[in-house]
């Protein structure tokens, strides 16, 4: 009898990006792709039901935005080891990643080596980041507050505020209706948000908003 294959979960909300990842991993004889999911809750499903020894996740997928996602994987399933495969910029969200549960963090914009290298280390439960994060957690370790545009020193009270509340996965239209005011005004806020923030898109600011608030506990 064969070595027992590994079991790989993949979540994206692509299908393009999904079949391309199964046809990468089917290369490998020793791993045996058990779903795909474009939702978290079809793929929270699928964990339960296949067990999965992999998922390769992308973090922003329908339903859910963020690290929570993370947690109820490990949650459901502990043994269940995640590799983060996104396109959202490693050097703002890894750490974070990690932290939430995750095993490794590849970018898709990565090469296909670095991508099963990273499959191979974090199914044998070793760490997998780029060296760039690798710099970047070395760093932190002796400056806990590294970023030069942290959202509690460039936003204004206002701004704070909608902030933490994108951050708690609330849309523009909640936002405005929480604070008593137009959707107008809190896309205003937003677009001004993100230039004082460095960032080049709502759905990135999101995510960023979801990682500030998990680790200030808002």
């Amino acid at each position: 009898m064969g070595a027992r294959m590994n079991k790989v979960l993949i979540v994206d909300d692509y299908p393009l990006t999904r079949t391309g990842v199964r046809l990468i991993l089917e290369r490998d004889t020793e791993l045996e792709i058990c779903g795909e999911a474009g939702d978290t809750k079809s793929a929270l499903q699928a964990v339960k039901r296949a067990r999965p020894d992999l998922c390769i996740v992308e973090v922003a997928v329908p339903g859910l935005i963020g690290l929570d996602f993370l947690r109820k994987i490990k949650h459901m399933r502990a043994q269940t080891r995640i590799l983060v495969l996104s396109r959202y910029d490693e050097l703002r969200y890894a750490a974070a990643a990690i932290h939430a549960g995750a095993g490794g963090y590849v970018m898709k914009k990565a090469p296909i080596g670095v991508f099963t290298e990273a499959v191979a280390r974090v199914l044998a439960g070793e760490v997998y980041v780029s060296d760039a994060v690798n710099r970047q957690l070395l760093q932190s370790l002796s400056d806990p507050e590294p970023r030069s545009f942290l959202p509690s020193e460039v936003l204004s009270n206002r701004e704070k505020e909608i902030f933490r509340l994108m951050g708690r996965g609330l849309s523009a239209r909640e936002i405005a209706e929480q604070l008593n005011v137009s959707r107008k005004t809190v896309d205003t806020h937003r677009l001004r948000m993100k230039k004082k923030l460095h960032i080049g898109s709502i759905t990135e600011m999101t995510c960023l908003a979801v990682w500030w608030a998990d680790r200030e506990g808002v």
